[in-house]
């Protein structure tokens, strides 16, 4: 995977919208030319008011009413595109997003939380327009704001207009001096906000074990996760009321200096009264858009962190399909090796061919669960080549084709048959037979809650070997699934599965004749390597193994 360059997501946001945005700069300048009525109007007034007649009067003040009126219904236009541009775009940066994180190998979706990913697809898109994308549309306003005042203001004194626009650039350096520490602040504020989240989920989980006793300690974990985030945004806000007052600062020397260049200007009879309220007038609809633009200016270096960790995510998929479309006839497994924390998986070798069922049993610690995920690469494999087909293959492909079912089933908050068929994105014709064999006890439109609350560990496991069947996926890879599962149930489910041309492998527990007899070989593990691997006819006791 290779990350997307901010530049790109820039420029794509730039182009994708380019409509709108020439749409809402065409209207800002339309306003402006409307807003600079009044300050031209009053000019002409106070200069020839001695000619001035009724008629003119009546004139000027139709066109002064006529100007704001079109003023208003121009602002109103382009707040709906400023609407409109917000939601298109945050909509296509969630697609984007999820589409990616859809498709990202397991190992590489683990280096973050569920928590991390929620808070990108939400409050950090959110804040990635508001702070950033929209923050450029706005500069690009002020810009056409400073030019159309900027120019009436060269007009009526170019003298004034300079002497304003070298005192408005040498503003242009606050910026540099107070955004990098914005953008740190705001980075922090983003990751505070990961965090919280993560915590809150994960003590909303645990509520079942609040007493007397843990109460306390939950209020506590939970008093500090919240310190910690509204710390962050507090130094946020607080350093950013210290920027506001410093663009007021520069706001205020600009009047200043406008006010005391008009001043020598008059004196020096190179400036009318009228044109001296004409330029004063103009230089407060330069300096606050332009006051503005400085405000965006740091804003954007804050909002680039958002830029930074929504690109970072955004990735262009490697060569070689996700998701690949053969199927598994032949499955070997040579000398592979992973390590989980401080355990060591190591030189572990079988091989399967299409209808053949493995079980892999061992003690609690002895790596069943780690080989499993290395196999889909939810664990990244050390060592060691798997073999597709006689072909070498890495762990992502062999997952595309693989179904895994553990004792944690995951369920959506729909009916029995969306949730067996995904939503209709499979035909439920492909199970009917399976339905026979594998009985619910559920009808099909029964809702089965959030994530399958209103069933019992059974039905989950029963609905999540259906699932697998439906996709037609060509290895089950089972951990512990039959658990929940009621024996005599069990027992017809792995009959059914025996006679099917699938390709299965099961961790278990149970190590009885009665069970192991339905597999073609059992895999022993101890303390992390292949202890044995023996056939369905060999008469060896696996318990004595373990």
């Amino acid at each position: 995977m290779i990350p997307m360059r901010e530049a790109s997501l820039k420029g794509h946001f730039l182009r994708n919208h380019s409509g709108l945005i020439f749409f809402v700069l065409l209207f800002s300048l339309l306003e402006n030319v409307c807003a600079a009525f009044y300050p031209l109007a009053l000019g002409y007034l106070i200069d020839d008011y001695a000619s001035l007649d009724g008629a003119k009067l009546w004139l000027l003040g139709g066109f002064f009413f006529a100007s704001c009126g079109l003023l208003l219904s121009l602002d109103y236009c382009n707040k709906r595109l400023m609407v409109r541009l917000s939601y298109e775009t945050k909509r296509e940066l969630r697609k984007k997003l999820f589409a990616v994180l859809l498709k990202e190998s397991p190992s590489v979706y683990r280096e973050h939380s569920d928590e991390y990913y929620s808070s990108l697809l939400t409050s950090d898109v959110d804040a990635l327009y508001d702070k950033y994308y929209g923050n450029i549309i706005w500069f690009l306003i002020r810009v056409v704001d400073f030019l159309v005042f900027f120019g009436l203001l060269f007009f009526v004194n170019w003298i004034m207009a300079l002497i304003i626009f070298v005192a408005t650039i040498a503003s242009l350096f606050l910026p540099k001096l107070v955004g990098r520490k914005l953008e740190a602040n705001e980075k922090k504020v983003s990751e505070g906000n990961a965090s919280y989240l993560s915590d809150l989920t994960e003590l909303l989980k645990g509520r079942e074990f609040v007493n007397e006793r843990t109460l306390a300690r939950f209020e506590d974990i939970h008093e500090k996760s919240s310190v910690i985030k509204e710390k962050n945004r507090y130094n946020a806000s607080r350093y950013q009321s210290l920027v506001d007052i410093l663009q007021g600062v520069s706001l205020y020397l600009v009047q200043a200096v406008a006010f005391g260049t008009g001043l020598a200007l008059l004196h020096f009879n190179l400036l009318s009264l009228g044109g001296l309220t004409i330029s004063l007038l103009l230089t407060d609809l330069l300096v606050y858009p332009t006051n503005d633009a400085f405000g965006i200016l740091l804003l954007l270096k804050g909002g680039k962190a958002y830029e930074k960790k929504i690109s970072d995510c955004l990735r262009v998929p490697s060569a070689g399909a996700p998701y690949s479309q053969a199927k598994i006839e032949t499955l070997q497994v040579e000398s592979l090796g992973a390590k989980s924390g401080n355990f060591v998986l190591s030189e572990v070798s079988f091989s399967l061919s299409r209808g053949e069922k493995m079980a892999i049993v061992g003690k609690n610690g002895a790596g069943k669960s780690t080989l499993l995920k290395t196999l889909l690469g939810i664990e990244k494999a050390s060592s060691g080549t798997l073999l597709v087909n006689g072909k070498e293959a890495s762990s992502p492909e062999l997952a595309s084709e693989s179904a895994y079912i553990s004792q944690d089933i995951f369920l959506f908050d729909a009916t029995v048959e969306e949730n067996i068929t995904l939503f209709g994105s499979y035909p439920s014709a492909a199970v009917s037979s399976s339905l026979s064999k594998i009985k619910l006890g559920k009808n099909l439109n029964y809702e089965v809650g959030r994530n399958g609350s209103c069933l019992s560990g059974g039905e989950k496991a029963k609905i999540a070997i259906l699932r697998a069947l439906c996709r037609g996926q060509s290895l089950l890879i089972f951990d512990e699934a039959f658990a929940a599962i009621d024996e005599k149930s069990a027992s017809e489910i792995l009959s059914y599965l025996k006679d099917q041309e699938i390709m299965m492998i099961s961790v278990t527990h149970d190590l009885s004749p009665e069970n192991l007899a339905f597999f073609d070989k059992v895999l022993v593990l101890k303390n992390g390597k292949e202890f044995s691997l023996l056939s369905n006819s060999s008469p060896i006791d696996v318990s004595q193994l373990l």
